[in-house]
């Protein structure tokens, strides 16, 4: 894993050591390319990666488009590892060009001529244009697991969570929530029977999902509105208390409330290009709502998009399986998971349906036994001007990435839009 890039702007002050020891970790953990996790980590290194980092030797490219060719030579999923996708080969010098964050990595030069087998140049982009171009490749250069590396297993296994992702997974509580006292027992004495085990309960049948909908809230001449800030307004903390929803749910199954497993949409995914293409190419807001929500539902099952108005977000599009009604009336104020998500530029995990209720009952989640909802804030001028929010994932990893490249888009479409 090429780490010169983080020592670099740790000398440079750029980012803090925990700012570092945190993308290192995520980086590691979940197989996120370092300069994705750096960007995660740090608000400063995101700014900065959003440009090339280029100088006077390595010189910068502002659209990257990958060669196929070269990219067979390349093993699966080293592309997604590193950031580095071959754009050309001189016919002359037969030198390879590579688009990478960071064109001073030299371990990262020794390791591409190593695949390559020749000489290669290093050209600088952002990190933007790099996510985008590997939705261009096939899947199996996309994908950065481990597994990629190794030889082809006989089944496709199945889609890898990420450790954050179990960490919110609702626990398993007793049935009741009192603490169990511990009992010393004397030597060969007997466990007290726990009794026969419950048999487990089958599954309920899925239900199949209506046909695909798609609602845009009428279209507004006026700019999208920013969400009012106070000057002296402490940042919000909030803890969800997964247990308190673990209670609720358990309540409404004991009051008789028949909720059904959700489905989500399995792979293979359809290719986000002619979506990005839409959203570069959308004139009005309804164009660009309806570009962005098509790309979200090739991972979920269902997503709606939230824009902020007078300090709350306000519904404005919404597509899959949810009710277009709910989204165009719902009001979700920036607590819980909302301000999870803004505060860390992506939340993944279930809601809590007293915290976050008002999501909660927009999405349509009560029907529904578990659900994991994942929100990605799409940026302008840093302030959240448009929540991306989808649930039913097939596959996390692609969904986050896919949420992660049109938010990227989404806020550049924005920000055109607003200089006209």
């Amino acid at each position: 894993m090429p780490l010169d890039l983080g020592r670099r702007l740790l000398a440079a002050g750029t980012v803090v050591p925990g700012e570092a020891r945190r993308a290192l970790f995520d980086a590691i953990t979940t197989e996120k390319p370092f300069p994705r996790a750096l960007a995660d980590s740090s608000v400063a290194a995101r700014a900065l990666l959003g440009s090339a980092l280029a100088d006077g030797e390595h010189p910068a490219l502002r659209g990257v488009v990958p060669d196929r060719e070269l990219c067979s030579q390349l093993p699966p999923g080293l592309a997604a590892r590193l950031l580095a996708i071959p754009v050309r080969r001189d016919p002359r010098t037969r030198v390879v060009d590579f688009a990478v964050v960071d064109p001073l990595d030299g371990h990262l030069a020794s390791e591409l001529a190593f695949h390559v087998g020749g000489k290669v140049r290093l050209l600088a982009a952002p990190l933007a244009e790099l996510e985008r171009a590997l939705l261009l490749l096939p899947p199996r250069f996309q994908r950065t697991t481990t597994a990629d590396f190794e030889a082809a297993p006989p089944s496709p296994p199945a889609p890898a969570r990420p450790p954050e992702v179990r960490a919110l997974v609702q626990p398993v509580s007793q049935p009741h929530d009192d603490a169990v006292p511990l009992v010393r027992r004397a030597g060969g004495g007997a466990s007290p029977s726990m009794g026969p085990p419950r048999p487990a309960s089958e599954p309920p049948e899925a239900i199949p999902l209506s046909r695909t909908r798609v609602s845009i809230a009428p279209p507004n001449t006026t700019p999208i509105e920013q969400p009012e800030e106070k000057a002296d307004a402490a940042p919000v903390q909030m803890i969800v208390d997964f247990r308190r929803a673990s209670r609720a749910e358990r309540s409404e199954s004991e009051q008789g409330v028949v909720k059904r497993k959700l489905e989500p949409r399995r792979p293979p995914f359809s290719s986000l290009t002619k979506v990005l293409e839409a959203i570069d190419a959308a004139g009005d807001r309804a164009a660009l709502i309806e570009a962005i929500l098509r790309g979200l539902l090739t991972t979920s099952v269902a997503a709606a998009l939230f824009a902020p108005r007078k300090g709350s977000f306000v519904g404005v599009g919404a597509i899959g399986d949810v009710e277009p009604e709910r989204i165009r009336t719902a009001t979700v104020p920036p607590i819980g998971a909302v301000a999870d998500a803004i505060a860390k530029n992506e939340r993944l995990g279930t809601l809590d349906p007293q915290t976050d209720r008002d999501l909660y009952v927009a999405l349509g989640l009560e029907r529904f036994s578990s659900v994991h909802v994942l929100i990605h804030p799409a940026f302008v001028a840093d302030r959240a001007a448009l929540l991306l929010v989808s649930f039913g994932l097939g596959d996390v990893l692609e969904a986050t990435r896919r949420a992660r490249v049109l938010s990227t888009s989404a806020a550049a479409a924005m920000e055109r839009m607003i200089r006209k």
